[in-house]
């Protein structure tokens, strides 16, 4: 009554109170029931979104670029060491590839 009408209806709003209490307890009871099947559906679509978003080839390419840089790098640094390149201009190169 209080939920169809509000105060006009029923000056207790316990009374409505009391039937989200029971609303509550029956959903949570129909949810406890079916909690396998429910696991069960997530898992399948947690399965299904991984299977169709596989990653490994971003990855085997984000793996390629960091060999990649630390190849630069090293051959900076042998520039370095065989004294072609100033430590000074070495840091800036590897500065400007850590950005990348």
């Amino acid at each position: 009554m209080y939920r169809k009408e509000s105060l006009k209806g029923c000056s207790n709003p316990r009374v409505f109170e009391f039937e989200l209490d029971t609303l509550f307890k029956d959903m949570f009871n129909k949810l406890l029931k079916r909690k396998n099947y429910i696991f069960d559906e997530i898992v399948s679509v947690c399965e299904n979104y991984l299977e169709s978003h596989n990653n490994d080839s971003g990855i085997k390419n984000i793996e390629f670029k960091i060999l990649l840089l630390n190849n630069k790098k090293d051959k900076l640094l042998e520039l370095v060491m065989e004294e072609y390149l100033e430590k000074a201009d070495y840091k800036k190169q590897v500065d400007l590839l850590m950005k990348k």
